[in-house]
Order: structure tokens, then sequence, then C-alpha cells
């Protein structure tokens, strides 16, 4: 499992909204991005993990990747999410 106890919501820096409406859930999926330069982004997703991939690499440049983390939330975590107000199918870069 990976760590990401170092996100913070101040590292806020991108809010997408998807294209159209669908049954994305109500659990923050957490996605790793990598760029052209090899470096690696955290972005969260307020969808079903599938959903997340193709909502975070919409909202990236074209040719990045994208995994999903496989990380348990701390209840600090989840409600520092919420508190990002994010709606279903939202996604936001955040910063480690």
């Amino acid at each position: 499992m990976a760590d990401i106890a170092g996100i913070a919501t101040a590292g806020l820096i991108q809010h997408a909204q998807p294209a159209m409406a669908e049954s994305f859930g109500n659990k923050f999926t957490v996605v790793e991005v990598t760029g052209d330069d090899e470096k690696t982004q955290v972005w969260l997703a307020l969808a079903k993990p599938r959903q997340a991939l193709t909502l975070v690499l919409a909202a990236v440049p074209k040719g990045w990747t994208a995994k999903v983390l496989e990380v348990e939330l701390t209840p600090k975590q989840q409600q520092m999410f919420e508190e990002l107000n994010l709606a279903p199918g939202d996604v936001c870069r955040v910063d480690r």
C-alpha cells in the first residue's frame, strides 16, 4: 500500500469537472500520474477506480500515464478530502 499521509488541502492546484453525468459513487480514489518528465503527481477523484483513471487522464496532458493507488484513507485524510467539497466525478491534483 502507498502512503499519502503528507497530502495537504493547501496542495489543491487543479480542479476539473466531468463532461457527462453518470454514477461515480461516493468514495475517493487516489491516482498516481506520471508525466513525460517521469515525475509523478497524486490526484484525487470522487469516483470509482476505473472511472477515476479516465477522469484524471482527461485532465492531464496527452500521453501521460496513471494508475490507481490502493490506499486506506485514515479518518483524518477522509475528513480533509471531504472538506474539498468535490462533487461526484470531480478530480483535483494534490501535493504530497
